[in-house]
């Protein structure tokens, strides 16, 4: 067995495992080091760079897998998922900025009967950051609760 061989291999079983760490970002990037155009070495180099955090060198990886195999459904998605995990962050931080409690309120419930209940806890959280009374705290608290409750595991 080949040198190559025996880096998919590992490649695969760690992708398998659900190991997308540095040791994954070695192996993979080896991989593209003997054969630039392997598409599989390429989306875990990407994935594994996205779980570790470098999320510009994961996009560079996607794109490069695109450019390979156009179709590819696995870059396409990560690549979509990191661009919605960066507007996520983005809106996040515009929440963090709010010094309205009406407008934050408004936002976490707008956001939570939009299914976007990552934001809605968030502006939720701000909300009660910013609760002139405890009467108004209270309504907070509850709005989160029903977003506890109507978000699943794995949504936004």
């Amino acid at each position: 067995m080949s040198e190559l061989d025996e880096l998919e291999d590992e490649a695969r079983r760690r992708a398998r495992a659900g190991r997308h760490d540095a040791d994954a970002i070695r192996i993979n990037g080896r991989i593209v080091e003997f054969k630039p155009t392997s598409l599989g070495a390429l989306t875990r180099l990407g994935r594994a760079l996205e779980e570790t955090g470098d999320t510009a060198g994961a996009r560079h990886a996607y794109e490069l897998a695109l450019r390979i195999a156009p179709a590819s459904s696995i870059a396409k998605s990560r690549l979509d998922g990191l661009g919605k995990k960066a507007q996520v962050a983005h809106d996040i931080q515009a929440i963090a900025k709010l010094t309205d409690f009406r407008e934050a309120y408004d936002y976490g419930r707008a956001a939570r009967d939009d299914g976007k209940y990552q934001l809605a806890l968030a502006a939720l959280a701000r909300a009660e950051e910013l609760a002139p009374s405890h009467g108004d705290i209270a309504k907070v608290k509850l709005s989160r609760a029903s977003t506890f409750c109507v978000s699943t595991p794995g949504e936004n």
